[in-house]
Parts: C-alpha cells; sequence; structure tokens
C-alpha cells in the first residue's frame, strides 16, 4: 500500500514538475496534489487543503478550501490560532495530529467542537518550510473517521509536503518577481505621467556631446520623437552657439563634479523663448560601461517668467505712458554718474526740461491730447540722444536728461552740454500733430555741471530746477546754465 502511494506521490511530483514548467496556475497544481493526497489514505474519508503565508508572514490564502465550507472555516479559524499563538504544540518543524473525539490541547476547542460538528474526526496540521528553513505555509489533513496515522503514513505526508514545498518556493519566486516587476511598472507609469506634465526637458547627454536619454515636455524643445535623438550629437538639432556653450558647461560640471546654470534663448515652434538650464554630472550612469562621464541637462522654459519680470520692472522703473525711465530710476543713474565724477574726477552734466504752453494744451483740448504730446515729446527727446545718456520724465511736462559723456576739461564739457540743448530744442521746433491737430511746441532748459567731491543728487537737480526757472523768466525756448551766486 505504501509503496503505491509512494509511487502515486512520485507520479504526482513530476506532474507538477511539468505543470510548473508549463506556467500553470498554482491553484491547479495544489488541485492534482490535494486530490491525490485524498486518494492515498483510503478508505478514509479526507479532505486537504493549504494554508499559505503571505510576504508580511499571515497565513491569510486559503488554497483548495473552495469544495467544502468547513475547509474554509478551519483555515480561517487556524489561520487566528496561528497569529494568536494558539497552536501550542506547534514549534519549528513539527506536525500537530489531533483526534477530535477526545480532548485537545492542539486547537481551540471552538474550532474542535466546529470540526465535530461537521463530522470530522481528525486533524493534521504539517508547517512546510523552504530548503532555507523560511515557513512557507502549512499543509492541514483532515478525514471524518478517526485517523491515527503510523510511520508509513508519516512518511507519506512528508513525501507530499517536498512536493509542496517545491510548488511554493517556485510559485512564491514567481509571486516575488511578479510583485516586484507590478512595483516597477506603477512606479514607471507614475514617472511617466510627471515626465508628460513636468515643464522641463531632461537629457542625459555623454562627455562626448551625444544623447543618452531623453525625458519629458518634447514638444518644449520643438521635436516630438525623442527616441531618434539617442546615439545622435547635440549639434544635430541645436545652433552651433548653443551646442557650444553646452559641452563648454558640460565639461566644467564634470571637472568641477559641481552644477553649472545658465541661460539660452532658442527659437521654438516659431517664436523667441528664453530657457534656464541646469548640468549637473552623474556619475556610473551606465552600467555596461561605468567609465563613462555623463552629466543630466536639465532645461525649463522660462520666457514667461522673464517677461512678468520685464513687466513688474516696467511699473516699477519706468513711466508708464512715455516707457521713459521715471524719477526713481532717474536717482539711481545719476548717483551711478556721481560716483563715476567723484571716482575719475571727470565732469558730467544734468538738464532740466520743462515744456512751454503745455498747459493751455490740455486746458484747450484735453488730456487725451495732452497724453499723446507727452508721448511724441519723449519718443524725439529720446531720438535726439545717445544710448548712453538717459532722459527720464520728471513728473507733469518736465523730463531731465543725465550726460554721461564724462569729460575732465569742464569747458569742453561746457560746449557739449549747449549742443545738446540746441538739439533739444532743434526736435521740438517741426511742431507735433496731435489726432489732426498741430502744436508748435517750446521749452525752457536748465543745466547744472555735475563735477566736484561734495555733490549730491538732490542739489544737482535743485540747480538745474533753479536755472530752469530762470530760462522761463527770459523768454521762451531759452537755455540757462546754473551760476552759484
Amino acid at each position: 500500500m505504501l509503496k503505491k502511494s509512494l509511487q502515486q506521490c512520485l507520479h504526482t511530483q513530476q506532474s507538477v514538475l511539468e505543470s510548473m514548467a508549463q506556467g500553470k496556475e498554482l491553484e491547479d497544481c495544489l488541485f492534482r496534489v490535494f486530490r491525490n493526497l485524498e486518494s492515498a489514505v483510503q478508505p478514509y474519508t479526507a479532505k486537504a487543503f493549504l494554508l499559505i503565508k503571505d510576504p508580511k508572514g499571515v497565513f491569510s490564502h486559503i488554497a483548495g478550501a473552495t469544495a467544502e465550507n468547513c475547509c474554509e472555516l478551519v483555515g480561517q479559524e487556524l489561520s487566528r490560532d496561528i497569529a494568536n499563538g494558539n497552536l501550542i504544540e506547534l514549534n519549528p518543524k513539527s506536525r500537530i495530529i489531533s483526534d477530535l473525539t477526545q480532548p485537545s490541547f492542539s486547537i481551540s476547542s471552538y474550532l474542535q467542537q466546529r470540526l465535530l460538528h461537521n463530522g470530522w474526526r481528525s486533524l493534521w496540521v504539517e508547517p512546510i518550510y523552504s530548503s532555507s528553513e523560511q515557513c512557507l505555509g502549512m499543509l492541514v489533513f483532515q478525514t471524518r473517521e478517526v485517523y491515527t496515522p503510523d510511520q508509513n503514513g508519516r512518511d507519506l505526508m512528508s513525501a507530499y509536503v517536498g512536493v509542496l514545498r517545491c510548488l511554493l518556493e517556485k510559485y512564491q519566486k514567481d509571486f516575488e518577481i511578479k510583485a516586484s516587476n507590478e512595483q516597477l511598472k506603477a512606479s514607471l507609469d507614475r514617472l511617466q505621467v510627471y515626465y508628460q506634465v513636468m515643464p522641463d526637458i531632461g537629457m542625459v547627454i555623454n562627455e562626448d556631446g551625444e544623447y543618452v536619454d531623453v525625458y519629458g515636455a518634447h514638444d518644449v524643445m520643438g521635436y516630438q520623437d525623442a527616441e531618434a535623438l539617442i546615439g545622435k550629437p547635440i549639434t544635430e538639432n541645436l545652433n552651433t552657439a548653443l551646442a557650444k556653450d553646452i559641452m563648454a558647461a558640460t565639461k566644467k560640471a564634470l571637472e568641477s563634479k559641481q552644477p553649472e546654470i545658465f541661460e539660452y534663448e532658442m527659437m521654438v515652434n516659431g517664436s523667441n523663448s528664453i530657457f534656464e538650464s541646469r548640468v549637473v554630472p552623474i556619475d556610473q550612469y551606465l552600467r555596461t560601461a561605468p567609465e563613462k562621464r555623463h552629466v543630466v541637462w536639465v532645461a525649463r522654459d522660462i520666457t514667461q517668467r522673464r517677461l512678468s519680470e520685464k513687466r513688474i520692472e516696467q511699473l516699477a522703473f519706468y513711466d508708464p505712458l512715455t516707457q521713459l525711465p521715471n524719477r526713481r530710476l532717474l536717482m539711481d543713474r545719476l548717483e551711478h554718474t556721481i560716483e563715476h565724477v567723484k571716482r575719475q574726477k571727470t565732469i558730467g552734466a544734468l538738464i532740466f526740461v520743462d515744456l512751454d504752453g503745455f498747459k493751455q494744451v490740455n486746458d484747450q483740448f484735453g488730456h487725451d491730447y495732452g497724453d499723446e504730446l507727452l508721448t511724441s515729446v519723449a519718443q524725439r527727446l529720446s531720438d535726439s540722444l545717445r544710448d548712453t545718456d538717459t532722459v527720464a520724465r520728471f513728473g507733469g511736462d518736465e523730463f531731465v536728461i543725465v550726460l554721461e559723456r564724462f569729460d575732465d576739461n569742464l569747458e569742453d564739457m561746457y560746449t557739449e552740454v549747449m549742443n545738446v540743448s540746441r538739439r533739444v530744442l532743434d526736435c521740438l521746433k517741426p511742431g507735433i500733430t496731435v489726432r489732426g491737430q498741430s502744436f508748435l511746441i517750446n521749452a525752457s532748459l536748465g543745466i547744472s555741471m555735475i563735477y566736484g567731491t561734495h555733490i549730491n543728487a538732490d542739489t544737482i537737480i535743485h540747480e538745474a530746477d533753479q536755472a530752469m526757472y530762470q530760462a522761463k523768466n527770459t523768454g521762451k525756448g531759452q537755455i540757462c546754465m546754473f551760476k552759484a551766486s
């Protein structure tokens, strides 16, 4: 009988191994094991099932227990007893064999009563350990007759436990691999979502300037097929100047092992965009070539940010009507001029410009005409000066010009200032047309020379203002130089 049963167990083992090789599900293989195990103890009526230990160490999965509700109940109760430490006889590698018709200290009295109530008379619980001494699960075997196995029966059970050990070890590894793959896929899916929504473009470049990997918002850089770039030099899709800057930053980052940050501009989808770029060195990016050096180049489109900053600066430092520097920016540039004059012992100049008759234009035609007139005057003043000079709207119809020519000869600078002042008056003489209405505009100019070491911005503006009023008192379109009394 034992010989036949052992042969059947060997046949079961071979069949299970074939099923494992074919990738059959765990339940299919277990069904075959349980069916043969149950038939091996005939004429006893038996039922076998398995408690599988999950990765957290909990006996939570019941395999083969769907045929009878009592098996599922037993599995649940045994799982609870194991978790609560109630199986007092179950020390490592031991088995429990319990005659349910007799008092038992191996299982809870509740479970014993339920089993007896459902017609079961014996219970056998066999731990299944892996080759590395880890508990994989519990084989549970119950019979409707009192069954006390002899040594042959115990050997037979051990043989089937060996089959289950191979089966569980294989599927445990498969489960771990599957779980790892699922985790990796979920992580990659989350990462892909991040790549799709992030405003950055990320590229891994080797020290030779070739694309190794490309991530992120591809359309930001004006291309769609990222894979087509891999293995190609950056010079193929970037202009020469930008490619040169990136390679310079790459070389510096690799040498210093510190991030390099720079900004650049490039045409994207027909418009000029500004990018902030960060180049960071990374070690051993490719396992196949750990000696190869790489950098991560991350670029972000900051065009809108720069435009916003420019708008903020425009509001803070420029007159919203004429777009000329306002009084705040004027004072900053005047202070800069004064510092230069003191440090280099040179001479500068400030011209205070007040329009003659502007009030009458506002009173007669309204502020809309006056505003357009001021805008035209501002444009003409700007056109009459060099880029290095500053013309600012001081307030109302008053403008201030700071000359940054820095002559070191007072007489020569005086001649230069007078030439600029006459040019200012000449630029206004043709008259200005606003909405079909022509206006003859003149101005009174006051000049203050900037020289010496005991000078400040407020004093210079005050002197030029006084000189301007002196020019107004002598008639329209006059120029007066401030002279200390």
